[in-house]
């Protein structure tokens, strides 16, 4: 009788133990010797850690209908002569983050560049079509496509970026070919309580069209996005560029900036108004300032549709601006 005492002291033991289980979140399979929690508990924190991290990858895991899911293996008790033994082999089963449910997220058709860097082996092609009524010593109307970029994600902090300013049909003008570019974005910082996420971003103009010169243009900017909540972001511009002048060929200094908001309507329409200037527009010239409103539709989470329309508010800026674009991501 007392050698058998203690079994039954410890079988009565475990009996009365709620049963716990931890969220593992590394290995796929872990096993955990000790007491565990009720699964109902283990699976309200398991849903709760994983869309953190879900958001914090920018991914929508409600939109893109994924189910994050865990089971609960086998429980085996041993008893071990007096002693009992409590050993449970838990198995997560954790959904991969398909980088086909993350949210598209474009440059156009703001002026700004965001801070947001391309998955990770992921492509996007952003395209569009710009039209500009300029009457500044002469009436010019300039149709200009298709303008053209090709973002990479080479990793969770580094995009490689090239493109091509399209074609100028100039009424009132000489039509020209614009210049290509290639650049990188590169992740800074995540968005804190009181600091934006950022990034920085460069790029090099080339000489592949028909402008007056044959010179590397290069251009450096800071990104920076707040996010203030589901709905509104606030994001800006701030840098510096060394282009050259296409009519007298000479370089110059440019200073860029630019701020604006969205309005995220629904999961489909983000609206936005947003400012901008180039210091000065050329060399030897007054500063060019627009203003513009626009609107992006997210016909799925591979391709977007955008407009935009600008006023320019000094006499070196376009009177009017129009601009469609569309973006696809493979």
């Amino acid at each position: 009788m007392k050698g058998l005492f203690p079994a039954k002291f410890g079988v009565l033991v475990l009996g009365s133990v709620v049963v716990l289980s931890s969220s593992v979140l590394g290995d796929p399979k872990r096993e955990v010797t000790g007491v565990v929690r009720d699964k109902a508990a283990m699976d309200a924190e398991f849903q709760q850690i994983m869309a953190m991290n879900w958001e914090n990858l920018g991914f929508d895991h409600q939109q893109a209908g994924e189910v994050i899911s865990q089971e609960q293996q086998e429980e085996v008790i041993q008893v071990q002569g007096d002693d009992v033994v409590v050993k449970e082999t838990t198995t997560i089963e954790t959904h991969e983050l398909s980088l086909s449910s993350s949210l598209m997220r474009t440059d156009r058709p703001y002026q700004s560049i965001s801070p947001f860097i391309m998955e990770t082996g992921r492509v996007q092609i952003e395209s569009g079509y710009v039209y500009e009524d300029q009457n500044n010593g002469g009436h010019q109307i300039s149709n200009i496509a298709p303008q053209f970029m090709v973002r990479y994600g080479l990793n969770s902090d580094w995009e490689l970026r090239a493109g091509w300013d399209g074609y100028s049909f100039n009424r009132g003008g000489e039509d020209i070919a614009n210049s290509s570019f290639i650049g990188f974005k590169h992740h800074l910082s995540d968005q804190t309580k009181d600091m934006p996420e950022f990034a920085w971003v460069t790029k090099l103009n080339l000489p592949t069209g028909n402008a007056a010169h044959n010179d590397v243009d290069p251009q450096s900017l800071l990104a920076w996005n707040f996010k203030v909540d589901e709905r509104i972001n606030i994001f800006g511009n701030t840098g510096i560029g060394s282009p050259t002048d296409p009519v007298t060929g000479d370089r110059f200094f440019q200073g860029l900036t630019s701020i604006g908001t969205s309005y995220k309507i629904n999961d489909q329409w983000t609206v936005f108004g947003e400012g901008y200037t180039n210091f000065p527009a050329a060399d030897d010239e007054d500063a060019e300032s627009i203003l513009q409103t626009g609107a992006k539709y997210l016909i799925n989470n591979h391709l977007q549709l955008d407009t935009k329309f600008g006023i320019g508010i000094n006499e070196q800026s376009p009177d009017f601006v129009f601009g469609l674009g569309v973006s696809g991501r493979i």
